[in-house]
């Protein structure tokens, strides 16, 4: 049960890839498709990842989430917590410490997503 004082819905989506966790982050938040999305690796001892903050982007941004230990709070626009998600990013390895997400149009089974390494730039 959430000790959250505002009503949160919490599901359990074992292991998820970064596109579902973009779609679902779109879901809870009511935005659609298209909004790039900014991951941030922050880094504990050892140099290992302690947590990973994501941006919904906009002005002001479209919403916020908070992954770490196994766990993923959504918040809307405003802060509020929207959604907390039980599960695991398999594909976080694959992306840089500052990276942006990009989505891509569907086409068949091509690409659906840009990874930029935020980080190389200048």
């Amino acid at each position: 049960m959430s000790s959250y004082s505002v009503r949160v819905k919490e599901v359990d989506v074992g292991n998820i890839t970064m596109n579902q966790l973009y779609d679902l982050f779109c879901k809870y938040t009511k935005n659609e498709r298209g909004r790039h999305m900014m991951v941030h690796k922050v880094r504990a001892d050892y140099g290992n990842v302690g947590a990973v903050f994501f941006t919904l982007m906009g002005s002001p941004p479209k919403g916020y989430a908070l992954y770490t230990f196994g766990s993923i709070i959504i918040y809307n626009s405003a802060g509020d917590p929207v959604a907390r998600l039980f599960g695991h990013i398999t594909d976080l390895d694959h992306w840089a410490d500052f990276d942006l997400y990009i989505p891509l149009k569907e086409r068949g089974r091509g690409i659906s997503a840009l990874m930029i390494g935020v980080e190389n730039w200048e």
